[in-house]
């Protein structure tokens, strides 16, 4: 299990801020059909990649309670993940 404060994790966190902040700019770029070359096709597929890995990352990464201590039983985490982003992080993924 991954620590939420963890180097790995927070390393994975920035790698998803960059991008987020470059789906941002695609996407809504697409709606002008732009042509296709090597580089749009590479980046479209590594970003698949990284979402989808990403879903399995939420089910590594430990959380904190409303206590303060740091959960990383796989059960509840898997539970809060389920009940949470879940469902939107495999919408997205599966667009």
């Amino acid at each position: 299990m991954i620590t939420p404060s963890s180097h790995r994790r927070g390393c994975w966190d920035i790698a998803s801020f960059l991008f987020v902040l470059y789906d941002m700019l695609a996407i809504p770029f697409m709606l002008f059909d732009p042509p296709e070359v090597a580089f749009t096709i590479v980046i479209s597929w590594v970003t698949r990649i990284f979402w989808t890995f990403d879903i399995a990352m939420c089910f590594l990464t430990g959380f904190i309670t409303n206590d303060g201590r740091t959960e990383t039983r796989p059960r509840p985490i898997a539970v809060r993940y389920l009940r949470g982003w879940f469902m939107l992080d495999i919408a997205m993924v599966g667009i």
